[in-house]
C-alpha cells in the first residue's frame, strides 16, 4: 500500500485508536490526534464519564459549551485537566465592556455609542466634551496631557444588560 493514499492513512489512525485501552488518556489522545473524531462535543457526550474525556471537551469551545465545561470540573475536581479546564470557564466568565464611536463629532453632532457587554449587568458611561482650544492644543502639540479640571461633563448613560452567563449583548445609545 501507497502510505500517501489517504484510506490507507485511514486504517492506520483507527488501528492505533483501535489498540489503546479504551477510556485511557492514550486512547482519548489517539483520538482527538488521528481525526477519526467528526464532531469533539458528540464524542464527549458520548464519552464524558472517563476523566481523560476533558481531551475532547478542551477541543470545543467554553463559551459554547460552559455548562459542559463546569458539569466535567464537577465530576472530577482532581484531574490533570481540571486547571485547563477552569481556565475556559474563566474565559467564557470573562467580563468586559467595549464603547465605540466616531473619534471626532462636532459641537452640533450628535453621539451615539456602540456599547458591547459581554458578562456584565451593569455599567455608566460618562462622556466627556474636550473644548475647541484644548483640542487645538493637542492638534498642535503645544498640549500633551489632559488633565480632569480640563474636560466638561457632557452627559452619563446608566447601562443595563440581561443574560446568563456565559452573555453578549449590543446596544446603541
Amino acid at each position: 500500500m501507497n502510505v500517501n493514499d489517504i484510506a490507507f492513512r485511514k486504517v492506520i489512525r483507527q488501528r492505533w485508536v483501535d489498540s489503546c485501552p479504551k477510556g485511557s488518556a492514550e486512547w482519548f489522545y489517539a483520538m482527538t490526534e488521528t481525526g477519526t473524531i467528526d464532531n469533539a462535543k458528540e464524542a464527549y457526550l458520548k464519552y464524558k464519564d472517563y476523566e481523560h474525556s476533558a481531551l475532547l471537551l478542551l477541543m470545543t469551545s467554553s463559551w459554547d459549551n460552559y455548562q459542559e465545561y463546569k458539569d466535567y470540573l464537577q465530576r472530577f475536581p482532581n484531574s490533570i485537566y481540571a486547571a485547563e479546564v477552569q481556565n475556559g470557564i474563566y474565559n467564557a466568565e470573562k467580563q468586559e465592556l467595549s464603547l465605540t464611536t466616531k473619534s471626532h463629532v462636532s459641537s452640533s453632532d450628535s453621539i451615539k455609542l456602540d456599547v458591547n457587554f459581554t458578562n456584565l449587568y451593569r455599567a455608566k458611561a460618562i462622556i466627556y466634551r474636550l473644548p475647541d482650544a484644548l483640542i487645538k492644543g493637542l492638534e498642535e502639540g503645544k498640549v500633551s496631557k489632559i488633565e480632569p479640571k480640563d474636560v466638561e461633563l457632557f452627559r452619563t448613560h446608566d447601562l443595563t444588560a440581561a443574560g446568563k452567563v456565559p452573555f453578549h449583548t449590543y446596544q446603541t445609545v
